[in-house]
């Protein structure tokens, strides 16, 4: 309510709606999405407030207004880093990339509260494929690989950016911030 100002996002492929917003000469996020999607938001938020190790947006709210569930990040100052990684010289790209893949790492923690079944749910996309009559090459070698040396009841779930690429980070001075969460799940490796 006492915002001071509010500009429109209109980046991204998802249905949120998003806003940079001025409060106190701080500029935040606000990223709001449908109403039932209030529970994942909750978790979401949950989850980003646990990460310490990795660049991400600092995290401070979630709820419901009218009919919208929101998430309040910080808005990070820099450039997508789909662009802004090109700008960089050779060293400090490869820097980037170590760094990307040091907070990959980190969100790929374990994660102990979801199991789930991998083998089942490969059979229902294979069957997928079947039914549709879309054509793979080496589908039979994949499934045979699959189901002759993958025993994926014993692995554990972990989380996953779910959309983790480039356009997807910010560059900003000399750190790499991952951003835009609305696909963050639990999978496994």
């Amino acid at each position: 309510k006492e915002y001071v100002k509010a500009k429109p996002i209109n980046e991204g492929y998802s249905d949120d709606i998003k806003y940079i917003v001025w409060l106190h000469d701080k500029k935040y996020l606000l990223r709001l999405s449908n109403k039932n999607d209030l529970e994942k938001k909750k978790w979401e938020y949950k989850l980003l407030k646990s990460y310490k190790k990795i660049n991400i947006p600092k995290v401070y709210a979630c709820g419901v207004v009218d009919e919208y569930s929101y998430i309040i990040y910080d808005y990070i100052e820099g450039e997508n880093a789909k662009i802004g990684v090109k700008k960089l010289t050779q060293d400090k790209q490869y820097e980037m990339g170590v760094l990307a893949g040091k907070m990959l790492c980190e969100f790929h923690k374990e994660s102990s509260d979801e199991k789930i079944d991998y083998k089942n749910r490969f059979k229902e996309k294979l069957e997928l494929i079947k039914n549709k009559n879309i054509e793979i090459p080496y589908l039979e070698r994949m499934c045979k690989l699959f189901y002759d040396y993958i025993d994926l009841d014993d692995s554990n779930p972990v989380y996953c950016h779910g959309d983790y690429h480039t356009a997807n980070m910010i560059v900003s001075k000399d750190l790499l911030y991952a951003i835009d969460f609305n696909r963050i799940k639990t999978a496994s490796l």
